[in-house]
C-alpha cells in the first residue's frame, strides 16, 4: 500500500510504501522516498505519520534532501503501542528551520 503527496509547485514530493500492516498492533515495514523538485534554497523533508486507535498521533523524525532533482529513500520499522488506525506521510518544504509548505496523506 502507498501514501504520497507533493507540495504546491512540486518543490517537494514523497511517498511511503507500507508492508505488513495486517492489524492495529502490527510492526510495519516502511520505505520512504523523497525528492526535491526545485533549486529554490528550500529543502524537502518527509516523515512517517500514524494515528493510534485512541486518536493520538505519532511522527517519525524528518528525513531531508536538498537540491533540484536530489532523491533519497530508506527503510524503517514502525510500531505504536496505541495501535495503528491510520498511517501515511507528511511532506514539507523548509527554509532553515521554518516550514513554508506541507501536505499529508494519512488514511
Amino acid at each position: 500500500m502507498y501514501r504520497s503527496c507533493a507540495t504546491k509547485g512540486v518543490g517537494a514530493s514523497g511517498e511511503a510504501e507500507i508492508h505488513g500492516w495486517t492489524q492495529a498492533g502490527a510492526k510495519i515495514n516502511v520505505k520512504l522516498s523523497l525528492m526535491d523538485g526545485d533549486a529554490d534554497g528550500h529543502y524537502a523533508a518527509i516523515r512517517f505519520v500514524v494515528q493510534g486507535l485512541d486518536g493520538s498521533w505519532k511522527y517519525s523524525r524528518w528525513n531531508t534532501v536538498s537540491g533540484r532533482g536530489k532523491y533519497k529513500e530508506g527503510w524503517g520499522k514502525v510500531e505504536y503501542s496505541k495501535g495503528i488506525d491510520k498511517a501515511g506521510v507528511e511532506v514539507a518544504e523548509f527554509k532553515g528551520k521554518k516550514m513554508v509548505e506541507s501536505c499529508m496523506d494519512v488514511r
